[in-house]
């Protein structure tokens, strides 16, 4: 099967949510669910997710925590959140700051920026609280060699493997400004399904953990001091400074 969204949103019967749902549904049972995607937000979905007899909820966060309370193996790889560090976006937004007057329409746009970076890495904190040691990051280290731009999804039941990052605007959106995404979905039946499951199990064995990802965060800033209003030592730090930047600015 074939879902696509594109022009005029009128390229499949079903969308690219329904098949992500469906997804989410049949991992209730199965034995693991494996997420690739070089963007992970903690995104809504149009209408809630309800799963009987467990939970009712439209944020996939919340979602993918009850898959792993069933005792489902879960498991995400992504990019590490430094690769969403706009260095530009933070020296602009601290000249605005210090400013403090300038056009509505570019305040607007780097508020977005820094809410973007700011939701990502709330949503890697997140993730890192509910899988432990199974949130896993390509920091092109090892097998994986250059940056991961692979988005696949795979379960005992289906493989789905595409365009579509696991984010608002790669499963959700369906405005006229929404990328053009598609995805294929492959039962484990199916021819590919089995060279599909040894490609992800390799991607993730190659894969490195929550801390060096961190690490590798804090290093990066601790480089461009200067850029950030105050110093910071940790994530923790860094989620504040940027609260008070974007409030600054609304």
């Amino acid at each position: 099967m074939i879902v696509c969204r594109g022009r005029d949103n009128l390229t499949a019967e079903r969308s690219i949510e329904d098949l992500i749902r469906g997804f989410l549904h049949e991992s209730f049972n199965s034995s693991f669910m494996y997420i690739i995607s070089p963007w992970v937000t903690n995104f809504e979905f149009s209408r809630p997710f309800i799963h009987y007899p467990w939970f009712s909820s439209a944020r996939v966060l919340d979602i993918i925590e009850t898959i792993i309370n069933k005792g489902v193996e879960v498991k995400v790889l992504t990019r590490c959140f430094d690769d969403a560090l706009r260095f530009d976006v933070l020296d602009l937004a601290g000249k605005i700051v210090n400013r403090g007057s300038v056009d509505d329409e570019v305040k607007g746009f780097i508020k977005s920026q820094l809410e973007d970076l700011l939701g990502g890495i709330e949503a890697m904190l997140r993730l890192s609280e509910i899988l432990g040691d199974n949130l896993l990051f390509d920091l092109g280290i090892g097998d994986l060699g250059r940056r991961l731009h692979t988005k696949l999804y795979i379960n005992d039941k289906h493989a789905l493997v595409g365009s579509a990052n696991f984010t608002k605007s790669g499963i959700i959106d369906s405005s006229n400004w929404a990328n053009w995404e598609c995805l294929i979905a492959i039962k484990s039946s199916e021819a590919g399904y089995g060279e599909l499951l040894n490609i992800t199990k390799g991607y993730l064995n190659a894969a490195r953990g929550f801390s060096e990802c961190e690490g590798r965060f804090m290093n990066m800033l601790s480089r461009f001091r200067g850029l950030l209003p105050r110093a910071v030592g940790s994530v923790t730090d860094v989620i504040a400074v940027l609260e008070d930047l974007i409030n600054t600015l609304s």
